[in-house]
């Protein structure tokens, strides 16, 4: 064990390149056929070609992921300042006139 080794316990956990390999399976390592010019046609050859290793295959579909299922989100369109301000006024005006007649029909 190294010094390395000792100071950093978590190195066994973390991905390891295959240096056993040869050089000429690194060599013939060839990028798949793609119908496309963007980065997320490039993605999805390569999740979807069984000629590359399923680990490669994996990070490709997850790379891919949030641009094919984005997440859902909330928004709010709201309209001009002044038109906003013009429902609320005619809001609180409502709710005056509420408590007026509830107050004239003895509700309190």
């Amino acid at each position: 064990m190294t010094m390395m080794d000792d100071d950093d316990p978590g190195h066994r956990f973390r991905y390891k390149p295959q240096l056993d390999r040869p050089v000429v399976e690194v060599m013939d390592d060839t990028a798949p056929e793609v119908q496309g010019n963007t980065s997320l046609d490039f993605l999805q050859a390569v999740y979807r070609s069984a000629d590359q290793p399923m680990h490669r295959r994996m990070r490709a579909a997850v790379a891919a992921l949030p641009f094919e299922h984005p997440k859902l989100a909330v928004t709010a369109m709201v309209g001009d300042a002044e038109g906003f301000a013009k429902k609320l006024e005619a809001a609180r005006e409502r709710a005056a006139k509420a408590i007026e007649l509830r107050k004239d029909e003895g509700f309190s």
